[in-house]
């Protein structure tokens, strides 16, 4: 066998680029919204804040031959009399993935349904974004993550991908779906007009199928996500400005808790000032024993970002998404960052997107960075 390869100049940078955010919220810590059997599949009926998400974007390709294919398969699988049931044909979507599309995870030796090894090889996604030792390769994370179509040829993703490939399916089902981070949302309409937003994950809906065989984790069940877009496109962790692919790693996004109280909020409010000074997030109560009651929480996030290959590129932008405003969730105002490099930081800013007549406001925090420093003239 003969490869080729093409060698071109490069630099030899000094050091990675690590960049870490986190945004303080309020969270009332509400029941999740149900999906009842009573919701109705009716595109014309739905209202206009809604209807953006049933648009493909490049992302999720609800209009990709493949899967509009699938999708047809799958709600030829439910009951005719049921194709109208939002919440049967949605469940056909879950229970599909749930048993045919594998999450792409390390970290458990359970056997599966099926009786095979749950621990994959470690050159999977799940070890590459997030182990801390893997490493990605691509332009950014939205350019690495595999499209719908390429999951179904995979077979197997992480939770970004399920996400992407269930909004697609439930998209060209007419059922209008976000993409959160990792999981979906679905919009839920009754017969009388009343509709909200609910929670949808195939990732947690695979991971009970294939450790008990058992079906309904993920559908409905779920908290109110830290994230979502106004666009059709998906939100992410992070996301940066690479010209040329290179290698990137992140660990995987967490949350600090505290009681949703004066002495919580304050405390909450010194931990940011730590992480602002030295880029380690201190230890709150822990989310489980605070369930049920009002809640300060931080959502922390990072990124590193390997800087060969980067070719004559100089600037680079890095942004992050800020707490989404939501019912029973609001956004405090405070955020704090740490990078490695400041003396390569040269601003910052938060952009806010709207698309109406979707509903709110997204907001992404940017870090501008030039990296002449570490990689020369």
């Amino acid at each position: 066998m003969e490869v080729d390869f093409e060698l071109i100049p490069g630099q030899d940078p000094q050091d990675d680029l690590q960049v870490k955010f986190g945004s303080l919220a309020l969270s009332l810590d509400l029941p999740p919204a149900p999906i009842p059997q009573g919701a109705v599949l009716a595109p014309q009926a739905y209202p206009e804040a809604v209807r953006p998400f049933l648009e493909p974007d490049e992302f999720i390709q609800s209009d990709h031959p493949e899967v509009v294919e699938l999708a047809r398969e799958i709600l030829a699988g439910v009951p005719a009399e049921r194709r109208e049931s939002a919440y049967h044909v949605a469940w056909a979507v879950y229970e599909w993935m749930s048993k045919n599309i594998e999450h792409d995870s390390i970290l458990d030796e359970i056997p599966t349904a099926e009786g095979e090894p749950a621990l994959r090889d470690v050159t999977n996604e799940v070890w590459q974004t997030l182990s801390g030792e893997g490493w990605c390769w691509g332009r950014n994370f939205y350019d690495w993550a595999s499209r719908p179509a390429e999951l179904l040829a995979l077979r197997s993703g992480i939770c970004v991908e399920h996400s992407w490939l269930a909004a697609a399916l439930l998209r060209a089902l007419g059922i209008p779906a976000r993409a959160a981070v990792g999981a979906n949302q679905i919009w839920v309409q009754l017969p009388s007009g009343e509709g909200w937003w609910a929670g949808f994950s195939t990732t947690q809906g695979r991971g009970a199928f294939r450790l008990r065989g058992q079906l309904g984790p993920g559908f409905g069940d779920l908290p109110w996500p830290a994230f979502y877009s106004v666009l059709p496109r998906p939100v992410l962790h992070e996301d940066w400005s690479r010209e040329n692919p290179g290698l990137w790693r992140e660990r995987h996004p967490w949350q600090e808790s505290y009681p949703g109280t004066q002495t919580g909020y304050a405390q909450a409010l010194a931990a940011l000032e730590e992480f602002a000074a030295f880029g380690e997030a201190p230890r709150g109560s822990s989310p489980a024993r605070l369930r049920g009651s009002p809640r300060y929480f931080i959502h922390y996030s990072d990124v590193t970002i390997n800087l060969w290959n980067l070719g004559d590129q100089r600037t680079l932008e890095v942004r992050f998404p800020v707490v989404s405003e939501a019912e029973g969730q609001s956004f405090t105002g405070h955020f704090a960052y740490w990078t490695n490099h400041p003396e390569c930081l040269v601003r910052t800013w938060v952009e806010e997107i709207e698309n109406p007549p979707a509903a709110g406001v997204e907001r992404w925090f940017h870090l501008e960075f030039d990296l002449t420093p570490l990689l020369g003239d």
